[in-house]
């Protein structure tokens, strides 16, 4: 049934406002926030502009400061801009 589908996508998608540190390929850092988070994609607000098809591996403290919970490696799918901030949707490659 459709209500079935839905309670899954509720399930599988956890919102979360969560700082984690992203790690370019090039070795830069900077913070940012994890808004959401699923096993197959992650939505950041970065002050941070990303490029498209970038890679970087997220490292995510959700449960106390200081203590990486996980860490994720994405590819961006999309960066854009809002409120003097960006927001970028990756998808998620591997969690470890």
């Amino acid at each position: 049934s459709q209500a079935t589908t839905d309670d899954q996508r509720v399930w599988s998608r956890f919102s979360v406002d969560v700082p984690t540190w992203v790690e370019l390929s090039e070795g830069s850092v900077f913070e940012a926030r994890c808004l959401n988070f699923s096993s197959h994609g992650v939505k950041l607000r970065s002050p941070t502009q990303m490029q498209i098809g970038q890679l970087a591996t997220l490292s995510v403290q959700a449960t106390q400061p200081g203590v990486t919970d996980f860490q994720a490696d994405i590819q961006v799918q999309r960066c854009e801009g809002v409120e003097g901030q960006w927001e970028i949707g990756a998808h998620v490659l591997d969690i470890r």
